[in-house]
Parts: structure tokens; C-alpha cells; sequence
């Protein structure tokens, strides 16, 4: 069955065009590259970039989508999916950050995958993010802390960064868009186990993950979104004692990680988004 990518841009038309290319000669039917730079110059040079890829490149299927605005991450992948099914419908979606290095071999593997277990719904990649392998992670909603390993009562989830999952599976949306950036990917695989379906992790290939192309770790913007992240998931994965729960415990684990933050950043970012998010 037919396979589109789906790429976001931020403010990196060079990255966008690197990971493009490290996608070399794989299954992919057709490849779109959202912009959500929301400026005028930024798109313009990203479709400077993406023209010239196309005359050195013209066996290749790029669609080219640019918001006017910054709309994030998941209703960016929506806004796409539900133009593009206008047109023609595809049986698998590979999303990708702009900031990662793949292969054609990454693309290939988690179709086939895919195409060989009718009850997964979502393949991924490890993540290398300069000599650290990242694979399954676990978020237990009531404290907001991730963990390496399986611990009791937490979700265990697969990085947005790269991944692969099953069109018919979804309903509808497939991110949910009360996450601007953060969190989705989590809530996500959430919803796929929820419905009795499997993540898997393919733990013999990875990508390259550069890191935090599309926000300053330090600023407002990120920091904000983080905790909203958070806050979000609370409400969306926890029954009413766990949320009972969380409303005490989790702003205390965020605080502390605030103060953290501060001492990282030298900033007082931090503090001005973890205010924001307690005002509501």
C-alpha cells in the first residue's frame, strides 16, 4: 500500500532539505513538507530549497504546504492529512522531524512491519541523539516523570520524532490538536493501546536526531508548551482519581523541575511558564 511523509518546517529550510535527502531510495509515494514558520522570507527560502531539490531530483513527489501561521505540530499534521486524503488516500503516514537523519532502510523496515502485522499500529526507529539510544519510553501521568524503564502505572510510548503508523487504524485525526508540541506522541500511543492495538519498537535501526530545530530550549515558548504538555495529558489519560491525584502531586514534581531549569537556562523563563500554566 501507498506510503506519504510528512516533514514539518520551522525556520530550517537546510535541515528539511538533509532529511529529505537522507531519505534516499525508499517506499515513499509521496513526500509533504509543511512550513509553520508563519513568515514570509522563511517560506520563501524553504521553497527556493525545495525547487532546487526537485530539478536535481525529479523522480521525487513533493508537496509543499505553507501555514500563514504557526499552528503546531499536531494540527499541522492534520491540516495536511486531511488535504492531501481530499486528492488520494494512503494506507501508511511516516512522520519525521526536519532535525533527523534517516535512511531509505528506516522507511522500507517499519512498512514492512506494518504490512506483516495487522495489529500494529505504529513502527518507530530508535533515536540517536549523539551517542545515546533512546527506544520505549514510560510516562506516569500522575507525576509527569519519564522513565527509561517499565514502572508501575505508566504509559509506555514511542518518540514522535520518527515514526510510521497504520491510516485505517485512525478515525478521523490522527494527533490530537490540544497539544501544540509535546506530549502528543505520548498521548498517541495512549490511544492506540487504549483501543487494543500495539506500538512497536524496531530496535535494529535508527535515526539521527539532532534536537530542538524547531524551538529554543530555553525560551518562553518552549517551557510553556512543555508544561501545557503536562497538564494536558493529566486531563486526557487519567480517570477522576488519578486526576485527583495529579492536581496535587504533579505541580510540586514541575516546580521542582523549574527551579532546575532556572539553574540551566540562567533564565527566568522557567518561572514565567510555570505561572502561566497555574493561572490557567
Amino acid at each position: 500500500m501507498s506510503v506519504c511523509a510528512i516533514i514539518l518546517n520551522y525556520f530550517d529550510e537546510n535541515g528539511t532539505i538533509k532529511c529529505i535527502e537522507s531519505l534516499g531510495i525508499s517506499k515513499l509515494d509521496l513526500i509533504v513538507i509543511v512550513d509553520n514558520s508563519g513568515d514570509v522570507d522563511a517560506a520563501n527560502k524553504l521553497t527556493l530549497r525545495v525547487n532546487d531539490f526537485l530539478k536535481l531530483n525529479p523522480d521525487k513527489k513533493i508537496r509543499l504546504f505553507i501555514n500563514k501561521n504557526n499552528i503546531g505540530f499536531s494540527a499541522g499534521i492534520n491540516k495536511a492529512v486531511k488535504t492531501i486524503e481530499k486528492e488520494s488516500l494512503f494506507g501508511y503516514y511516516f512522520f519525521i522531524n526536519n532535525d533527523a537523519i534517516a535512511s531509505a532502510e528506516v522507511v522500507n523496515r517499519l512498512l514492512y512491519e506494518l504490512e506483516n502485522d495487522s495489529n500494529l499500529t505504529m513502527a518507530a526507529p530508535l533515536i540517536r541523539h549523539m551517542n545515546d539510544l533512546q527506544g520505549y519510553l514510560y510516562y506516569q501521568p500522575v507525576t509527569g516523570l519519564v522513565f527509561r524503564t517499565k514502572k508501575p502505572w505508566t504509559i509506555s510510548f514511542l518518540s514522535g520524532c520518527c515514526l510510521m503508523l497504520r491510516r485505517s487504524d485512525f478515525h478521523g485525526y490522527i494527533l490530537d490538536e490540544e497539544f501544540f508540541m509535546y506530549g502528543e506522541d505520548i498521548e498517541l500511543c495512549w490511544r492506540v493501546a487504549r483501543n487494543g492495538k500495539k506500538i512497536k519498537l524496531c530496535s535494529d535501526i535508527y535515526v539521527d536526531h539532532k534536537g530542538s530545530s524547531s524551538s529554543n530550549k530555553c525560551s518562553f515558548f518552549y517551557e510553556y508548551h512543555v508544561l501545557k504538555g503536562h497538564f494536558v495529558l493529566s486531563r486526557k489519560v487519567l480517570k477522576k482519581a488519578g486526576r485527583f491525584l495529579s492536581f496535587f502531586i504533579k505541580p510540586i514534581i514541575l516546580f521542582a523541575r523549574m527551579v532546575r531549569r532556572i539553574v540551566i537556562c540562567r533564565s527566568i523563563n522557567p518561572v514565567k511558564a510555570y505561572c502561566a500554566q497555574l493561572r490557567g
